[in-house]
């Protein structure tokens, strides 16, 4: 014989919910994966030789809690109730107008401190570029903000991240756990 059980909300322990019915079978999970964002450079951006610059990452994929500021300071905030592990990402692609680059790095910075950086020492001619991605698990508490940087050295000439293709520039992240 089987026994039925009729609920619309599902509990642990602690009294979180871990999922509801609407009572028509269509169920509705916690959030996971939240907050998250996907930010992207719209244009180029010129950036002095051989120097940390934030990207001002101007345009956004997604934000799902509006924690990304695209239009000031090019960060994410970490908002109440989004502490936790991110697994955060950041790519860069470089080119240049004359000469050729020696190398191309991008950072992850948290609270105004490098916490990754990854490079790629070549050289390059400037139609071909240079792509470099970062990422790593940072723990953010609420208020913490992470930015992304970049940097180019080059022989002579001047170089530029690239933002005509939002494929090129991006940064993001988004909550994994506790």
């Amino acid at each position: 014989m089987a026994g039925i059980i009729k609920v619309n909300q599902y509990q642990d322990f602690n009294g979180n919910t871990l999922f509801t019915s609407d009572g028509n079978g269509n169920l509705t999970t916690q959030e996971i994966m939240y907050p998250a964002f996907e930010a992207y450079l719209s244009g180029n951006q010129t950036v002095s030789d051989g120097v940390d610059t934030k990207i001002t990452y101007n345009a956004e994929y997604y934000d799902t809690h509006n924690a990304f500021d695209s239009t000031t300071n090019y960060r994410f905030i970490c908002p109440s109730g989004g502490a936790g592990k991110y697994y955060v990402y950041h790519q860069v692609r470089s080119f240049l107008t004359t000469s050729s680059i020696n190398f191309t790095r991008c950072a992850i910075m948290l609270n105004g401190t490098k916490v990754r950086d990854s490079g790629s020492n070549f050289e390059a001619n400037p139609a071909a570029g240079v792509t470099v991605v970062c990422h790593s698990v940072i723990t953010l508490t609420e208020g913490d903000y992470i930015e992304g940087l970049g940097q180019i050295n080059v022989t002579s000439g001047s170089g530029y991240f690239r933002g005509d293709d939002p494929a090129y520039c991006r940064f993001g992240a988004y909550r994994i756990g506790s």
